[in-house]
């Protein structure tokens, strides 16, 4: 799973559309593997930052505040939303890990939530959260 995180020299940044960056997270077995800092697609805004987010299979993204266009096109391509999060990146990943974060806005692939059937979102290879504890709370 790809987590996403809107990044200002290592802080949560604050608009979705206006990111330059954003800090990449893999997530194996509910864990960190690895990270990496992206660039925003050319001048930016909420287009290009989804496709991004597509691109990249973002499955959650943590940022500060986001509007309604940007939400319906990450919904469009599954992405579960964390809005309203200040502070640093790191530790909003570590915080939806360890369950103190919920997406408070569902992909489209979370449907779903609380099957543990295959493909649902509290079964791991869905590709949505971290199992129950995950995006789907």
């Amino acid at each position: 799973m790809v987590i996403a995180v809107t990044h200002d020299n290592g802080n949560v940044g604050k608009h979705f559309g206006h990111a330059k960056e954003f800090k990449l997270y893999e997530i194996e077995d509910g864990k960190i593997t690895d990270s990496a800092v992206v660039n925003n697609y050319g001048e930016g805004g909420h287009e290009a930052a989804c496709m991004l987010m597509d691109d990249y299979n973002v499955a959650v993204l943590i940022c500060d505040s986001i509007g309604q266009s940007a939400i319906d096109g990450l919904q469009e391509i599954s992405v579960s939303v964390i809005p309203s999060i200040e502070g640093k990146c790191d530790d909003a990943v570590e915080d939806f890990l360890s369950g103190k974060l919920v997406a408070q806005i569902q992909g489209a692939n979370c449907s779903a939530c609380g099957s543990h059937d295959e493909g649902g979102c509290c079964d791991p290879s869905s590709g949505c959260g971290a199992g129950c504890g995950g995006c789907c709370g």
